[in-house]
């Protein structure tokens, strides 16, 4: 028992979900459960969910184990650790929730910081999942909920690093308390700018966001939460590198986050509050190009006065950084790009689009462009224009940027630089990163046709749904270069997206998928999934190395036909999720390599 679970969580830790040797643990588990003590339990139950492999025996046999009054002989950081592996598998078994939300209520004395996390997020997605019926047991959840919040309020739990607390902030607003989740991030003592990702997706779903982006965007409170939440990046610009900066870079994102706080609002019809923001930026020598086309469209004049506050607060009054300012290396240059856009850009201009185009590109980023994105609009979308379009992780590089706006500009309507008929939703996961995607957006003129959703996939592709009226996108690009600042990245991350994506319909029949950096970021299980599927036609566009690219790198189109899984001689489910026996050691192979590449970059930090 001892060696099975160091096995399970050697594993896990290294992330590598090597489906054959977990299939042999959960059968060993369920035949012998009864001679795992709690933490060898605890162990196999995080590493089964961490790796997110599908081992209902196992589930099923350690959950007849905790029952019966067995729980209280689990340490506390034990009985959390299995709650949320039960909760993070999506486990189905309402009595074993409501027997450990008890003993959970009855012990909270014993809870640590990393079991208060564990046990947050459980009791957070046991409220707001309807996958399990918890109406016998709502007022103990609250009750526990309750505790937990006002714990990290009060500093009882320090939570471990910054990754517990984007879960702890998601999991405070998903259970519809906004406020607190906001008072959490103002009293951490921490400038990453990734801890206000999860705060900018609860603030898009206020109210009517179940019903799309528009429905939700255009509420009064949640537009003000998202203009008080980049009110409050912009009044948090400081970093912790050891990267010096001129203090130029700080004043370019408070001008940034100013822009998107009043794009906020305008999408609202907020209009005295946007122009409140538009004085303020005026009043710290902030106006620049694209807060000017935001002034022009609302008739603002250069010496308005008033007196509203859209923030009821002083955040947006957080005097520019001067000399010594630090400011990530990668933010920087992404500031760079947007500042020489904007300078480019004539503030009069109805669409700057090629501006945009020549600012995010350089050489690597052209031929990356030119195969990809080129190929695509021409070949196979320009002939159809499309009318929807869906981008993930839009801010994690330069060609994300490049995407929203040439996709916008080759819409319904026509070709690059005019205006098109069509709808195009990009979602980031980094604040900062989708901060400058959105004013680039703006200052290409494709700020009405592009909506920008700050959050993980996970959480914003239903949002995307909904705007799309749970049809599917003409144009899906995914770019897995990074997972984003709460995801794991790379093949993992970039498979999950893709088939949450096809479960809410966003992929099908007629969606071009296409994916870029598949062969130096190391996809396997994802090329093998689209191989695997009857209903893919997959071509690999080769793109040669040139400029900063030192190797060859593919691109994957992927032109979705009809429901073909079911053919004779197509592979079942269960054999594409299984794959071939080589598929789990070259998967493990990418993941190290996407860790190592990843270990280089900087963190998300202003």
């Amino acid at each position: 028992a001892s060696s099975a679970s160091q096995l399970a969580w050697a594993f896990a830790s290294a992330r590598f979900a090597h489906a054959p040797l977990f299939d042999v643990l959960a059968d060993y588990i369920g035949r012998h459960v009864a001679v795992f003590d709690t933490q060898h339990l605890a162990m196999l139950a995080w590493s089964f969910a961490t790796c997110e492999v599908e081992v209902p025996g196992a589930y099923k046999a350690i959950a007849s184990f905790v029952k019966g009054g067995k729980l209280w002989a689990f340490r506390m950081d034990e009985f959390c650790c299995i709650l949320w592996a039960f909760s993070r598998a999506k486990w189905r078994d309402e009595q074993v929730y409501w027997d450990m939300v008890q003993v959970g209520n009855l012990r909270t004395d014993e809870l640590t910081a990393e079991a208060a996390a564990n046990l947050l997020y459980a009791a957070a997605w046991l409220r707001t999942d309807a996958c399990v019926t918890t109406a016998g047991f709502d007022e103990d959840i609250d009750k526990l909920l309750a505790f937990l919040v006002q714990g990290l309020l009060s500093g009882r739990f320090r939570l471990p690093d910054a990754q517990a607390c984007r879960a702890a902030v998601w999991a405070i607003g998903a259970t519809g308390h906004f406020a607190e989740a906001e008072a959490f991030v103002q009293r951490l003592e921490t400038d990453d700018a990734s801890i206000l990702s999860p705060l900018f997706y609860h603030a898009a779903i206020h109210g009517d966001g179940a019903q799309g982006i528009e429905a939700a965007s255009r509420t009064d409170t949640g537009a003000r939460r998202t203009a008080r939440l980049w009110a409050r990046l912009a009044a948090a610009v400081r970093g912790n590198t050891a990267i010096e900066n001129e203090p130029t870079a700080a004043v370019r994102l408070r001008a940034a986050c100013g822009n998107s706080a009043a794009i906020s609002l305008a999408r609202a019809g907020l209009g005295a509050a946007m122009r409140s923001t538009l004085r303020r930026l005026r009043d710290d020598g902030l106006l620049n190009t694209v807060a000017i086309r935001l002034a022009q469209g609302v008739g603002f004049a250069a010496d308005e006065s008033g007196d509203d506050d859209p923030f009821g607060s002083g955040l947006v009054d957080a005097p520019c950084l001067r000399g010594g300012a630090r400011i990530a290396e990668h933010y920087a240059q992404e500031l760079e790009r947007l500042a020489s856009a904007a300078a480019a850009a004539r503030a009069d201009e109805l669409c700057a689009a090629g501006v945009v185009l020549a600012a995010v590109g350089d050489d690597a980023c052209g031929s990356h462009l030119d195969a990809c994105l080129g190929a695509l609009l021409d070949e196979a979308v320009g002939r159809s224009r499309p009318r929807t379009a869906l981008i993930l992780n839009t801010g994690s590089r330069r060609l994300g940027c490049a995407a929203a706006v040439r996709v916008a500009s080759h819409g319904a309507s026509g070709g690059l630089g005019e205006v098109a008929d069509c709808r195009v939703v990009a979602v980031e996961e980094d604040p900062v990163l989708a901060c400058i995607a959105q004013n680039l957006a703006a200052l290409a003129g494709v700020g009405d046709t592009v909506t920008h959703l700050v959050g993980s996939p996970r959480d914003c592709l239903h949002i995307a749904s909904a705007s799309f009226a749970g049809g599917p996108a003409d144009v899906v690009i995914l770019l897995p270069i990074s997972g984003g600042c709460c995801g794991d990245g790379g093949d993992s991350a970039a498979l999950k997206d893709l088939r949450r994506a096809e479960e809410l319909g966003l992929v099908g029949q007629g969606t071009v998928v296409v994916i870029d950096q598949v062969l130096c970021l190391g996809t396997p299980r994802l090329l093998w999934y689209l191989y695997s599927r009857r209903c893919y036609q997959v071509e690999i566009v080769s793109l040669p190395a040139s400029g900063t690219m030192l190797c060859e790198d593919w691109v994957v189109i992927a032109r979705r036909g009809g429901d073909s899984d079911d053919m004779p001689g197509a592979p079942s489910a269960a054999e594409i999720h299984r794959g071939f026996p080589e598929l789990a050691m070259l998967a493990a192979e990418s993941a190290g390599l996407w860790r190592m590449r990843e270990s280089d970059r900087p963190a998300a930090a202003v």
